[in-house]
């Protein structure tokens, strides 16, 4: 499937043909995409763009899917911080 039409709109969908038909990045109603990155067959990272007002992407550690950082407009990034049991320890300059 490349294409799905809702009420809201059309979503397209970009595949990643290495490891079988792995989604790549979903573009959705207004431009605002979601891309996912992977380790071999499995996804460890993902950037969401919204076409608003303002842009705010994620990245995910490979580690238990732990979001590793988040950003608005591309700047202004926040890193996050886990101990070995993941559980959060610091959100940019705050720890515990």
């Amino acid at each position: 499937m490349s294409t799905l039409t809702a009420p809201s709109g059309q979503y397209s969908y970009a595949y990643k043909r290495e490891y079988g038909e792995s989604v790549r990045v979903i573009t959705a109603p207004g431009n605002n995409t979601l891309s996912l990155h992977y380790d071999g067959f499995l996804p460890n990272e993902h950037d969401l763009e919204r076409h608003l007002s303002r842009a705010t992407s994620a990245g995910l550690t490979t580690v238990f899917f732990r979001t590793a950082s988040q950003s608005v407009k591309r700047a202004n990034t926040v890193n996050f911080a886990y101990d070995s049991d993941g559980l959060l320890t610091g959100a940019g300059s705050l720890r515990r």
